[in-house]
């Protein structure tokens, strides 16, 4: 089993599999400790996020805001594991980051409002967490973890940011996986996920 140290901060460390006999469950995005969150939820939220970039005239490619949506949820599931092993809640100042935040999110629907703040507010999670034990403990705690991240995010790290990788490495199994595969061969067919622009 391979680990790899990420850094979505300076203090934050989280840990990965990319492969291995104990993987992600199916339909699993990432999973710490028992708690996961699946591949529906990352690309309703990374629907949702590119919308809204695209609505206020940001330019990014799909699979961009898709590696950061994984990488703020990442960073959030492991501040939520931490904050419940050691008991602590976070601090004040994600309640004021969420408020503030919402302010800027008026012209959005709920749900889209909910998709940006679960994005741009992690690294504020993250930080409210631990404010009251620091981020060392935090850093440590996290040495000793094992976030899955499934593998067809084609995610790894270089220095402390998350790089994306072939994935084509994997074999397609499932009927619609095989569909994607055949889809992609065809020179007619659109470009794959880093090629298309949200909008």
């Amino acid at each position: 089993m391979r680990r790899v140290t990420l850094l979505t901060a300076p203090v934050l460390a989280l840990l990965l599999t990319a492969c291995g006999g104990s993987g992600p469950q199916p339909g699993t995005a990432l999973s710490l400790d028992g708690k996961r969150v699946t591949t529906t939820h990352v690309q309703d939220v990374a629907n949702r996020y590119c919308d809204a970039l695209a609505k206020v005239g940001t330019d990014a490619s799909t699979q961009t805001v898709q590696n950061q949506v994984v990488g703020a949820l990442a960073a959030r599931l492991a501040a939520e594991r931490f904050a419940d092993a050691r008991g602590i809640e976070p601090g004040s100042s994600y309640a004021t980051a969420v408020t503030q935040l919402r302010k800027q999110l008026t012209s959005f629907d709920p749900d889209t409002q909910d998709a940006i703040v679960e994005v741009e507010g992690a690294q504020s999670y993250v930080s409210a967490v631990t404010e009251s034990v620091g981020d060392q403990s935090f850093t440590q705690w996290l040495d000793g973890q094992h976030l899955k991240v499934n593998p067809v995010y084609g995610m790894t790290l270089t220095g402390s940011r998350f790089d994306h990788v072939d994935a084509s490495l994997s074999v397609a199994a499932s009927k619609q996986a095989k569909s994607a595969v055949q889809a992609a061969a065809d020179p007619s067919a659109s470009p794959a996920g880093g090629g298309r622009t949200c909008g």
